[in-house]
């Protein structure tokens, strides 16, 4: 049972740590290092739209 739950939590983690590195981009944290990352993540099916849509708009706004 630990298994499923610790996954559960990992994801949920990585959602949040996701949410709070973009955080750090839209208020002008340097981008130039993580353009590639962003390309990525503004493409990524497995994450959720609210973070696609901030992706993206952060790495047109780096651009």
């Amino acid at each position: 049972m630990a298994g499923p739950a610790s996954t559960r939590t990992m994801r949920g983690c990585c959602r949040c740590w996701t949410g709070l590195a973009l955080g750090w981009l839209e208020h002008g944290f340097p981008t130039a290092e993580v353009m590639d990352d962003l390309a990525a993540l503004k493409d990524a099916p497995d994450r959720g739209q609210p973070i696609r849509h901030r992706a993206l708009r952060v790495y047109r706004k780096a651009l």
